[in-house]
């Protein structure tokens, strides 16, 4: 089946614009949308990219993955943002699905991550850094609590409005990846945080504000996260809001959380991410037993 002129015509960035007007139609969050962006445009800034769509072969994309200087994950994240690309095109005809470089493209090696927590003595320190004498503290603290309490992401938490607030209920709305709403519950400590902080701020749009009475940027929280981290000393880990998640994550289910209950709160559509921090909790467990072993602490 011979390519129409159309589709021999169409530019490679013109083609990634296709696709990207894609990915808004399907409401994808603006987070996805730029990290799409942002990988395919590497890809079609690179000289040796074909300018023709059609033209593209899997030597080029892997060409184009094998001079990348970045970390595994993000090769990854490169291999999977031109996989949706080609996929796409294929599907919409603009190239042809036999003709589909990506699929002579080996996927790269995945990159077994580590997961890092924060200790009970690392949160006490990092708490304690934040002075709640001010409105910024106070707002801080109840920002870091949410994080520890819900294991929310920090572009969700961003987006909460106080109208997604149900304090009686204990649990608030977000919204997450691909638009899914979902109820998150949260303790007494959130609670009592965040009446505090609304009773300062007052009523508005958003819940969490920056100095200018407007929504907060990821990229304060980020950088907030990143102040506090350092002002407790924590040097051995990533101080991030993401390790928030994790460490939230590991202490619901040492504390008795469930798995599938942890799935719906943390907002992943499978369990595989889950199942990565049960292995962790029970390898915590493992390393606790070897510290505090009757049989072998026993002196016979």
């Amino acid at each position: 089946m011979a390519r129409s002129r159309k589709s021999m015509g169409v530019k490679t960035d013109q083609a990634v614009n296709l696709f990207m007007q894609r990915c808004k139609a399907k409401n994808l969050s603006d987070e996805t949308v730029r990290w799409y962006e942002w990988q395919l445009g590497e890809f079609t800034a690179d000289p040796d990219t074909p300018r023709v769509a059609t033209l593209i072969r899997a030597r080029h994309i892997r060409d184009f993955l094998a001079k990348q200087e970045v970390a595994q994950n993000t090769l990854n994240g490169r291999y999977r943002a031109l996989s949706a690309l080609f996929n796409f095109l294929a599907k919409e005809g603009i190239i042809e699905k036999d003709d589909n470089p990506i699929s002579d493209v080996e996927k790269p090696k995945e990159e077994k991550v580590l997961i890092r927590i924060f200790s009970d003595d690392e949160l006490q320190r990092f708490f304690r850094s934040i002075d709640r004498t001010t409105f910024h503290g106070i707002r801080d603290y109840t920002i870091f609590l949410l994080f520890l309490d819900t294991g929310v992401r920090a572009t969700e938490l961003i987006n909460i409005k106080q109208k997604d607030l149900f304090l009686s209920a204990h649990h608030l709305y977000v919204m997450g990846k691909g638009g899914k709403e979902r109820i998150i519950p949260f303790g007494e400590k959130a609670l009592g945080a965040i009446n505090q902080y609304i009773t300062i701020a007052g009523k508005n749009e958003y819940l969490f504000l920056n100095e200018f009475d407007t929504q907060i940027k990821y990229r304060t929280v980020d950088n907030t996260c990143k102040k506090y981290g350092k002002m407790a000393g924590i040097t051995d880990k990533r101080v991030s809001c993401h390790t928030f998640r994790h460490t939230f994550a590991v202490n619901y289910l040492l504390n008795g959380g469930d798995v599938r209950s942890l799935q719906e709160i943390l907002g992943h559509s499978s369990l595989a991410m889950v199942q990565r921090y049960t292995q962790l909790v029970n390898q915590n467990v493992k390393d606790a037993h070897k510290k505090a072993s009757p049989a072998d602490r026993l002196k016979v």
